[in-house]
């Protein structure tokens, strides 16, 4: 199966996690494409497939002969895309040859250049765009596709040499729980490579810390009529949080490196209220002193409104992988040369491809010439013909016009000498009376034809 057929079919699965849900995986559906990856692995004729039952999928490609004794790599990719926007009823459009401008996805959402400077960097490629109504999904089923796709080669392609190479898909990662019962043992990979989004021949060893944050905000709701000094708004306390959390450290105010405080959820009444944060910082220290900060947020109005007002839970996610990758620097520098070995054999299968099609071109000019020689020399050798058959057929005519001349000139001398014989009562007995007798009258023929 080529790539781009088995993106566009796993796109299709609807695999929303749900931050809400306090199963795991959160949402049921995420299992459906995870039982199909496990049996296509099958298909392909991976070994130690299996699917446990929180809904993580392991199997093997087992090592090359000889090559057995090499370390253990892992490639990993999540199914699950994000609670924002629905995944469901996917519509891909697939757009060749991006023009580099704006994308029209809907009549009501188009992607603008202005909006997104970085798409004429796409020109000339191959692009897949939802349609505006639901979020695509190649977060991160463009990975689950490269790694089947890589998959299938290597149990294909057995002069591919390799150690054992172990893949896995989980479920969650867009809630931040996507690694909460993953059995990095039972996966049993010495290095694991994640498949994610990002730019072509992009390498990352670094993310953000992260953490949720959950503001829980209990008021207390008076008739507005006698409000005054007695009324608690959960909502406007949850508005008090916000303003307390640095502004400048919003997702809209960073870049880079750069931490941030980033409102995913509110919602609630006069009585009771709630706000939903994500925490992100690269560095550890600045990540702790982000999260603390936001506790004493909660400490602050809680003496200001009274014990009770705010709760606040915070739940780490994920951390820097940077910490574990330094200590093991030939990891990064394996995946880097892989990555200019790639970057060379595309360059080299460029020119190839450049150099075929000027060869090609050239191929068909030649051809083109040589087709006009050809038809121009047959052109001239149906003329020589032509006339050398013109020729041979009047040499032939007039031939044939003199043999037939020669027998009518005996039939009719003969004819001739007979009747003037009997006319005469006598017979002409002198041959040289016979034959000029004959000749006058081809001539008297010859004379009327004239």
């Amino acid at each position: 199966m080529e790539l781009l057929e088995r993106f566009l079919k796993y796109v299709g699965f609807d695999t929303q996690s749900d931050e809400n849900s306090t199963t795991f995986p959160s949402t049921e559906k995420q299992k459906v494409l995870l039982a199909c990856l496990a049996e296509e692995m099958k298909a392909l004729g991976l070994q130690e497939v299996e699917m446990d039952r929180y809904g993580y999928v392991m199997g093997t490609i087992p090592a090359t002969p000889g090559y057995e004794d090499r370390p253990v790599i892992g490639f990993i990719s999540h199914v699950d895309t994000s609670p924002d926007m629905s995944g469901k009823d996917v519509k891909p459009q697939i757009i060749e040859h991006y023009d580099g401008g704006d994308i029209r996805l809907n009549d009501a959402v188009t992607m603008t250049v202005a909006e997104f400077p970085e798409l004429p960097l796409f020109k000339g490629q191959t692009l897949i765009a939802t349609d505006g109504t639901t979020l695509l999904g190649a977060d991160d089923k463009a990975g689950v596709a490269e790694i089947m796709t890589a998959a299938e080669y290597l149990m294909s392609h057995p002069e591919v040499k390799h150690g054992k190479i172990r893949i896995g898909f989980t479920p969650d990662e867009e809630i931040g729980r996507g690694v909460d019962y993953f059995d990095v043992t039972r996966f049993g990979a010495q290095y694991a490579y994640t498949v994610d989004g990002g730019y072509e021949g992009e390498l990352e060893y670094e993310n953000f810390n992260a953490a949720s944050a959950r503001f829980e905000v209990q008021g207390k709701n008076i008739h507005p009529g006698s409000a005054k000094d007695k009324m608690l708004n959960a909502l406007q306390v949850v508005c008090e949080i916000n303003a307390m959390l640095p502004p400048v450290q919003r997702p809209e105010h960073t870049e880079g490196y750069e931490g941030f405080y980033h409102l995913v959820g509110i919602g609630g009444s006069v009585e009771a209220a709630e706000s939903s944060y994500i925490i992100r910082d690269h560095d550890r220290a600045k990540f702790e002193r982000k999260k603390a900060f936001a506790q004493e947020v909660a400490d602050f109005l809680n003496r200001k409104y009274g014990e009770g007002t705010v709760k606040l839970t915070l739940k780490d996610q994920y951390y820097n992988m940077r910490e574990m990758v330094e200590p093991h620097p030939q990891v990064i520098a394996k995946a880097e040369q892989a990555q200019k070995d790639a970057d060379a054999a595309k360059a080299k299968y460029e020119a190839q491809l450049s150099n075929a099609r000027v060869e090609a071109s050239k191929i068909r000019d030649d051809a083109r010439t040589e087709a006009s020689h050809i038809v121009a020399d047959a052109r001239s050798r149906a003329e020589a013909d032509a006339n050398q058959i013109t020729a041979s057929a009047q040499r032939a005519i007039a031939s044939q016009q003199q043999q037939a001349l020669v027998s009518l000139k005996g039939e009719v001398g003969a004819l001739a000498t007979a009747l003037a014989g009997k006319i005469l009562g006598s017979e002409l007995q002198d041959e040289k009376v016979q034959s000029s007798m004959i000749d006058q009258m081809i001539d008297s023929m010859d004379s009327d034809k004239q």
